[in-house]
């Protein structure tokens, strides 16, 4: 068990208590949710895990344990990969989605709704004019997010970095670009930056991919500068295809 939360949800018997979390082992990393809290499952604990489901979201697979689900606590530890599988950007979007992955790629572009963006407090959702698509009318909280464009020369993906890895290509935190944003009385400036430090350059993302009708998007865990071109990989790639 790599990673657990304790959470609360609502539905319609009231509140129910659940676990969620990260579990692992020489092959992969998945997400996990257990809905019968167990007191076995606790971060660092090595367990043999049965009779679950797996449940897809946008081509991401989770684990869902259940009343039926059994965990049994094992004498020796599991090993886990420390690295994520590096694949080209049309394997992994190939693939229809994937838990901790790696690509390498230029960044393109910097899309609308990067830099300085608003919240609503209530889902988290970005708010648009004021306007939360599920709660209406509310009074957004500022956030910072980037949404970039990655090509890899095979193909093309949506690079989303949280407002931690968006401070870090920044180079200030929300406060900063508040800032920023009222001297210039413009909060574009914000995307304008990351923008002029982002595009054309190659960067290596490790994240998780989900797939659906309108794209394949990426959001990033580990968002570094690359120290190899990803056109020259793509090149190679094909060349050993053609072999």
């Amino acid at each position: 068990v790599l990673e657990v939360d304790e959470k609360t949800i609502s539905g319609r018997d009231g509140e129910t208590e659940i676990l969620e979390g990260v579990v692992g082992d020489e092959t992969a990393k998945l997400p996990f949710t257990d809905w019968q809290p167990r007191s076995e499952i606790e971060a660092g604990a090595d367990l043999r895990i049965e009779d679950v489901y797996v449940r897809e979201f946008r081509g991401v697979p989770s684990i869902n344990l259940t009343e039926f689900s059994a965990v049994t606590p094992l004498p020796d530890p599991v090993e886990v990969a420390e690295d994520a599988p590096r694949l080209s950007v049309a394997e992994a979007v190939g693939s229809g989605g994937m838990f901790d992955v790696e690509v390498v790629g230029n960044v393109l572009e910097v899309r609308d709704g990067s830099g300085l963006i608003e919240r609503c407090p209530e889902c988290g959702r970005v708010v648009q004019n004021g306007q939360c698509r599920s709660h209406g009318d509310v009074e957004g909280e500022d956030d910072l997010r980037v949404k970039a464009i990655l090509d890899d020369g095979t193909d093309t993906v949506t690079v989303v970095l949280d407002d931690e890895l968006t401070a870090e290509v920044y180079g200030g935190g929300l406060d900063d670009a508040l800032d920023a944003a009222k001297d210039a009385m413009d909060k574009s400036v914000v995307a304008d930056a990351i923008a002029e430090t982002l595009v054309g350059r190659a960067y290596r993302v490790r994240g998780n991919l989900s797939v659906d009708d309108y794209g394949a998007t990426l959001d990033a865990v580990e968002f570094e500068l690359a120290d190899d071109d990803p056109a020259d990989r793509a090149r190679a790639a094909l060349a050993e295809v053609g072999e």
